[in-house]
């Protein structure tokens, strides 16, 4: 049986802020997204002042004063650089990898390997090499794994619960929430805690033919994992797959957007964003949805709220196709009446790109734009975002103006670009 391990970047952002700043260690720190509107990284040290995850900065405006908590814009070019170079060292260990996150991997080892020895080698080898804390969590089945790294984050050890006896497996579950297991949201976890199942030990111990009539087949399997039955492989099974129904970018804007031609050039980069991270997992879109809203607690003309969906006979993963689609949407419900506040693109109706059906009249032009795709992809990743981009895309620096008059100027601290800005690393 194959030995399945997780592992976790600590605090991710929080810490790669750390590595190009030492003046944070030892400091509270946090991380905002894109809007600077949203915590969105905490580090151990805000975690214990009582800053909570996704909470709005004006709320908790008085702690980060009182407590000098260091409030960093959000970089996700340098994150995703930094993602990279943990994911490369972990190449150095095992050939099956599978990138569950940004932060996350889960990998294969032999059984016969020593694994707090093995798991312990990575970690000190990212932290050397990276300058990134990770924690490491050996197991039979994927959400044990996951269950066994979220011990090692409280305890700061390598957790192995693959060689673990069945006594001390029934511990460790003991003491997990049962919100806390890997596939048990929120909706989930309050079903299970209304009949008395509020730890992962209870999940386990609990009526396999109940859990799959409560929480579906999904909730079933998660049952089967914690007893040590493996049913999701490394590589992604029909269930992962058929989880991942839609990719996403929306934002907020600092500043309420008025014109038609702005509001396109908002959509443009959130679709090229979505479109970026869509072909990253291998999928094509069959549909497209674009929605706008005005700003609700704007008095004068009232709210509105509209979405628009675009939907192809044929999927397509190439942007000139994607963009076309996204226009289509946004020209049927823009009402020039209002001001918006906010707009996002939605990429649904998501198959592989391997199992697309075949196109009738234009197979080879789709073909030749996907494998273009993937060119302008890699480049982008290699030389930087936006290195290359189409023509109805924003160049860097209209982006950055048009940037700020979305999201409106910030007093927090803006990131550098450290490893993916030659200019930057070079001081000029």
């Amino acid at each position: 049986m194959p030995v399945f391990a997780l592992l976790d970047c600590n605090n991710f952002y929080a810490s790669v802020e750390r590595v190009f700043n030492a003046r944070l260690h030892n400091r509270p720190v946090v991380v905002l997204s894109n809007n600077d509107g949203c915590i969105i990284s905490r580090s151990k040290e805000a975690k214990e002042l009582g800053i909570a995850m996704a909470v709005p900065l004006f709320k908790v405006k008085d702690i980060i004063e009182k407590h000098n908590v260091f409030v960093k814009s959000a970089n996700f070019e340098l994150y995703g650089d930094m993602s990279s170079r943990v994911m490369e060292l972990l190449e150095d260990y095992s050939p099956d990898i599978q990138i569950y996150s940004i932060d996350e991997a889960f990998f294969l080892m032999p059984p016969s390997a020593p694994l707090k020895k093995c798991g312990g080698e990575i970690r000190d080898r990212v932290k050397k090499f990276t300058g990134l804390p990770v924690s490491i969590g050996f197991a039979k089945t994927k959400t044990l794994a996951k269950l066994a790294n979220y011990l090692g984050k409280k305890t700061d050890e390598i957790v192995d619960l693959y060689n673990a006896g069945d006594a001390d497996i029934e511990y460790v579950l003991a003491g997990i929430p049962v919100d806390a297991v890997w596939g048990i949201g929120h909706r989930c976890a309050k079903k299970l805690k209304q009949h008395g199942i509020v730890n992962a030990l209870a999940l386990r111990n609990a009526d396999l033919n109940w859990v799959r009539k409560t929480l579906s087949v999904l909730g079933a399997r998660t049952v089967l994992e914690l007893r040590g039955t493996s049913c999701y492989s490394l590589t992604h099974t029909p269930d992962e797959l058929a989880a991942r129904r839609a990719v996403t970018c929306s934002r907020s804007f600092g500043k309420i957007v008025s014109t038609r031609q702005e509001l396109k050039e908002a959509v443009s980069i959130f679709l090229t964003r979505a479109a970026e991270r869509m072909r990253k997992l291998g999928f094509t879109a069959g549909a497209l949805s674009v929605h706008i809203s005005s700003d609700r607690f704007k008095t004068g003309k009232g709210y509105y709220s509209n979405t628009a969906t675009y939907t192809s006979c044929v999927p397509s993963d190439a942007n000139p196709e994607l963009l076309h689609w996204a226009f289509d949407c946004l020209d049927r419900i823009y009402d020039p009446a209002f001001g918006y506040k906010r707009a996002g693109v939605i990429l649904t109706d998501l198959i592989p790109f391997t199992a697309a059906n075949a196109r009738l009249l234009d197979e080879e032009y789709c073909r030749r734009m996907h494998n273009l795709m993937n060119v302008v992809d890699k480049m982008n990743r290699r030389w930087g975002r936006d290195t290359l981009r189409f023509f109805n895309a924003l160049k860097e620096k209209e982006i950055r103006k048009r940037k700020e008059s979305w999201y409106g100027k910030s007093d927090v601290n803006k990131a550098g670009s450290h490893t993916t800005n030659f200019a930057e690393i070079r001081g000029i």
